[in-house]
């Protein structure tokens, strides 16, 4: 409901929407993606992060992909574009450039001038052939400094004309602003490069700060818990710990990292109650999940050293019962929704945190 108007503005050909509120099931496919399926020798999925409120199972993804002959996928931060060929001569072409696409000039299209420290460049690459090992991207400042690089693996080669092949680079936090070369380099089967490494153009990074607080502040309650390699939960607040049924529980989550992070993940919190909810198949009675600090500071803008104070506001379901609540803490990637593993004084814990501190619910 949020995102269609941005994609309509963009696109304006005919397409068929999964209507806001709609809830997902084998009626609601019947409906809306059994004929565009039917009707077409492949289908192109739309997936946003507002999807997830929609169809939070993928049962749109799954259908398809169990019908389709071949898939493809490209993604785009939390947005994801899927293509599912139905009958075999699509499917062949599936990789294919449409013939009446303009090849850019070089051999790459650098899709926007300027990014911001944290945002990650999103470079496509066209080959006619494809290098027959992986592909190495490199990112170099004014004095020829390599500030990142990324290895991609081989591309598919298409099976008509240019082979077109995504590769994200990253912009971490450790990359200072400033204007920026991009180069590739082919390679070998056996990974020795071939050629001269090709300039594809020049970028410019604008500098962004995560917009914590630096200070050696821990919260009231303090915890020594890592998620992954560079990223620590200090500690956290939970000024009342006391609610009622569609109320609210307002916590604050410290964060730190010791080195520049990688990739982009989004924060986790449950309001987990001791009485099953039927309604939604487990124990979980309230949830907010988000980049840090509102989706404004993502884990890829953070400085190493200082600290991100992450305020959430969990929304407690009307019907839970009184009670006390256990509130789970913890991390996914934000492209494939895998959890990071916790280590909690040293110790490895799971895939999330439960804090010692409980919210009790109380009825009128």
């Amino acid at each position: 409901d949020r995102d269609w108007p941005v994609f309509a503005a963009h696109y304006a050909g005919d397409w068929q929407k999964i209507p806001n509120g709609a809830n997902v099931d084998a009626g609601t496919i019947a409906t809306y993606v059994a004929p565009v399926w039917t009707q077409n020798d492949g289908v192109w999925l739309v997936r946003t992060s507002d999807a997830l409120r929609i169809d939070p199972q993928g049962r749109v993804q799954s259908w398809l992909a169990e019908r389709a002959i071949v898939t493809t996928t490209w993604r785009f931060g939390e947005s994801e574009l899927y293509f599912y060929a139905r009958p075999e001569e699509r499917a062949a072409t599936a990789t294919d450039i449409q013939p009446a696409f303009r090849l850019p000039p070089k051999m790459a299209r650098l899709p926007l001038p300027r990014y911001r420290t944290g945002d990650t460049l999103h470079l496509f690459l066209y080959w006619n052939p494809p290098p027959a090992g992986p592909v190495t991207v490199r990112l170099y400042d004014r004095d020829e400094t390599t500030r990142q690089e990324v290895l991609a693996p081989r591309p598919t080669p298409a099976r008509n004309g240019a082979t077109r092949q995504q590769v994200d680079v990253p912009l971490t936090a450790d990359i200072p602003p400033g204007r920026y070369t991009v180069r590739v380099q082919a390679s070998a089967g056996d990974g020795s490069p071939v050629g001269a490494e090709v300039t594809v153009g020049e970028v410019t990074i604008v500098g962004r700060r995560a917009g914590g607080e630096i200070q050696g502040s821990r919260g009231t309650y303090p915890l020594d818990a890592v998620l992954g390699e560079q990223i620590r939960l200090l500690g956290y607040d939970l000024p009342r710990p006391v609610t009622a049924p569609g109320g609210t529980v307002t916590l604050r989550l410290y964060w730190q990292a010791s080195g520049p992070v990688q990739a982009r993940y989004k924060v986790f919190t449950h309001l987990l109650g001791e009485t099953y909810n039927a309604r939604r198949d487990n124990f979980l009675w309230g949830q907010q999940d988000n980049e840090p600090l509102e989706n404004q500071a993502p884990t890829t803008t953070w400085v190493p050293g200082e600290v991100i104070v992450d305020p959430y506001t969990i929304p407690v379901d009307p019907d839970a019962p009184p009670g006390q609540y256990r509130l789970e803490i913890g991390m996914y990637g934000l492209l494939d929704g895998t959890r990071l593993p916790v280590r909690i004084d040293g110790a490895p814990a799971g895939d999330h945190i439960l804090l010692e501190i409980t919210v009790e619910v109380v009825g009128e």
